[in-house]
């Protein structure tokens, strides 16, 4: 590879299926050739010639490759842009249940509270708690400012459930019990007037 890198090839082309090498090489957690590509000037934030335009670091976190994660963020990639589904780095990370990549994420600078795009916008924790993404959720409900999102409505929902109230309903003691165990206000009333023990 360092041969063919070397020879001044373009390493910004793509395969048959849009990829670009160091797409290829942060999807399937090829540390050293990722690192060898960025040293060769492969551009770290370079979009998928694809619907979604994934960059190398998307693809990293759907493949739940943290080190590749450090390297990628360690070296300029973006960790609080919007993809064209509506989705940052960290709301898929938060959605495939990665807590070591959200911790990644978030100490790359990485906004927890960052909205999805869209008319329901959702921060990462509301996806890890409809995901029901226990380690998620309690990485994230370690940070500053993500644990005031607990006492609001999902923005997703018509019924303007509190989450605490939603586990209940579902049954899920897991993530129940992170909540409480985070300081959630097991006294607060929904918009309804239930509180989650109602």
């Amino acid at each position: 590879a360092r041969l063919f890198l070397e020879e001044e090839t373009d390493q910004n082309f793509s395969t048959i299926m849009r990829d670009k090498p160091l797409h290829i090489a942060a999807q399937r957690g090829y540390y050293d050739m990722a690192l060898l590509l960025i040293k060769f000037k492969d551009k770290v934030n370079a979009q998928k010639l694809s619907l979604v335009k994934e960059t190398p670091l998307d693809v990293a976190v759907l493949g739940g490759h943290a080190d590749i994660v450090v390297l990628l963020v360690n070296n300029g990639a973006r960790v609080n842009v919007h993809k064209e589904n509506g989705w940052g780095a960290i709301h898929q990370a938060a959605d495939e249940g990665r807590a070591d990549v959200v911790r990644v994420l978030l100490k790359a600078g990485a906004d927890g509270r960052f909205l999805t795009d869209g008319p329901n916008g959702q921060t990462p924790l509301n996806i890890a708690l409809d995901r029901k993404q226990v380690g998620v959720i309690k990485v994230l409900l370690s940070q500053s400012g993500v644990a005031k999102d607990i006492h609001a409505p999902l923005p997703h929902r018509q019924d303007e459930a509190l989450p605490l109230n939603l586990m209940i309903a579902r049954k899920s003691l897991d993530v129940f019990n992170a909540l409480v165990e985070s300081g959630v206000n097991i006294d607060q009333s929904d918009s309804r007037g239930w509180t989650p023990l109602f």
